[in-house]
Order: structure tokens, then sequence, then C-alpha cells
């Protein structure tokens, strides 16, 4: 196809979704795994655990002062929580298809509707879009922000323009037109998190579908190879409360979140019980919450796992979780 045409979109998303599946694979027992229960009961009063909504988004004027949990439902919107007592207070819709969820240091959320193409920014608590960026024919995927710098980083699974092959969009300042990072080595790109110094930190699988990990930094791609675990597939990146970490683990029952070196060695793990699996989750303070595969976002002490101390519902399989801190409590993330 011609670049740049989006009336032949239909034909690329067929790609996507070969892509996807390679993703999503571990989600294919989603409709007997919430079948499974085992888990602590729900802090979400019944109305807000319901099917894709339909509408306007909307957010209650209490949002704005609060903490707030974010949850990508991997279709049409996301739903916005307060944390943690997990009230639901708003919902994002309008998207094409949403992957990842990514916040700034002002609490700002970039939302990647991946299936037309672009990042769409919200205020905290806000149900108005304040900022769009286009990706460029390119499916935009996860998302992260450097909070000292804020550039905005964001791996693509795919790319019309370049024959399929993903790639790292670094947007400097959020703003304007990105510039697109490539290695042969890698040929899907998924989740990322910025660490220190501005090093951005990614997983993903090579050319023969093998997980790779590794590590770009000033233009340059460095492998990180995993000593101390198996992992089999892409899982969550994040650098939180000094630890660069990543998510594994039994995809079928319990997950499990790895702390690892700047060089991959595992220091640690955090066992979550009864989760199956968490294609990203967010480690925040003393909590890990996790966008679990059965259909639920349990909740987790970090960084001592096991069962969740609470479970909030988020019906049609969340995808992705961020934490978003009112203006005037940013600084810790």
């Amino acid at each position: 196809m011609e670049p740049g045409n989006r009336g032949e979109s239909c034909t690329a998303m067929m790609r996507v979704f070969r892509f996807c599946h390679c993703v999503f694979v571990f989600s294919s027992a989603v409709a007997w795994l919430a079948g499974c229960g085992g888990l602590q009961p729900s802090l979400v009063a019944p109305d807000a655990m319901t099917e894709t909504p339909a509408g306007a988004s909307w957010m209650l004027p209490e949002a704005r002062g609060d903490t707030l949990l974010y949850v990508s439902g991997g279709s049409a919107y996301v739903n916005v929580y307060s944390f943690p007592k997990g009230k639901l207070v708003g919902t994002l819709t309008g998207f094409q298809e949403v992957t990842g969820v990514c916040t700034d240091a002002a609490g700002d959320v970039w939302v990647a509707n991946s299936a037309a193409f672009d990042l769409i920014e919200y205020p905290h608590g806000g149900s108005s879009p304040i900022a769009v960026l286009s990706d460029y024919e390119s499916y935009p995927f996860s998302c992260s922000v450097d909070l000292l710098t804020g550039d905005l980083a964001v791996t693509n699974i795919l790319s019309i323009e370049h024959s399929e092959q993903g790639g790292i969009a670094i947007y400097r300042g959020a703003s304007g037109t990105p510039q697109v990072y490539r290695d042969a080595r890698y040929g899907e790109y998924y989740f990322l998190g910025y660490g220190p110094n501005g090093k951005l930190y990614f997983d993903g699988n090579d050319g023969s579908q093998q997980f790779e990990m590794a590590r770009l930094y000033r233009g340059r791609f460095d492998p990180l190879t995993i000593r101390g675990a198996t992992i089999m597939s892409p899982g969550g990146v994040q650098y939180a409360e000094g630890s660069l970490t990543i998510g594994g683990g039994d995809r079928s029952q319990n997950a499990i979140v790895y702390r690892i070196t700047s060089h991959g060695t595992v220091t640690g793990s955090t066992t979550l019980a009864g989760a199956y699996s968490c294609p990203s989750y967010e480690i925040w303070k003393t909590w890990i919450i996790c966008a679990s595969s059965n259909g639920n976002v349990p909740i987790y002490k970090y960084p001592r796992g096991g069962n969740p101390v609470a479970t909030i519902g988020a019906s049609t399989g969340p995808f992705q979780v961020v934490i978003s801190e009112a203006p005037h409590r940013t600084g810790h993330r």
C-alpha cells in the first residue's frame, strides 16, 4: 500500500492482528480463567463494573484532587479509578483501540490510540484531550515518559512505511515529530520504561519470535541477557523504587515480577498469586497493581507479593495500568 493512505488501513490492521496475536497469546485462556476466582472481593461498586462504556468521556470533579489509576481496556476506552479506594471516577472514550497508558511529571496521561496511529494527552483528572501526536502510520503499543526531560518514548509493533518493521519513537519534550530508532536484531517492540539518566529499557522478540530485552541509550541498542530467571515472552518493564523490573513467570498460574540489575541479573522477585498473567503492571510506593488477563486488576503489597490485598473489577480484560498523582503530589515517580 502507499504510505500515508488511511483508506487502506484495514489491510494494515490485518497485519496488526497477526502481531497482536503474539502479544496476547498468553490471554487465550481468559474465558476459563475468568471463572477460576480466588481473588478478594472487588473494591468497586457494581455500577463501576460494566461492559465497554459508550458515549462521551466523563470525569467526576473530585478526580482532579485524587491519586488516580488509569486502566486501558485494550478496546476503545480507559477507565479511571481513585486509588487506593477503587471508586470509578471517570471513563475516557472515543478511541479506535487502546493499548498503552503512561504519565508525565505533572500527572498528565498519554494514551496510545493504536489503531488510529496517534497518542492523546489528557490532564490529570480531565476528560478532554490537551494534545495529540501523530505516530505516522505506525502502531503505538506502550509508552513511557522521562520525568527529567519530559521526553515521550513509544514502542511501535509495526510501521507501514518501513515494511512492517517496528521501532521506538521518541518525542523530545513530548511534542513535534519523533526520532525513530530501529535495530535489525529486534523484530517486535512491546513494553518499555525509562530508567535513570535517560536510559530506556524495552523488551520484545527477535525475528524468530524469541524473547529479547535491550537498552536504548544515546541512539545505541545494547542487548541484555536475563540471568537468574527464564522469561519466554515480553511483559511489562518499569524502573520503580530503585530497581529495574520486568514481568515474567508461568502465564497459566501466578505472575512474577523480577527485579534486575541494569545488566540483566535477577536480584529478587515478587510473585502475584492468582494473577495468571500481567501483560503490564504498575509499581507505586508499597503497591504493585496488575493488569490481569482474568479480567480484573488485583492489587498486591510490594515487594512482598503473595495474595492480593484488594481487587478492582475492570470487566473486559485490562491491558495496561498506570498511576497518576494529583499535581501537588507529583515527584515520587
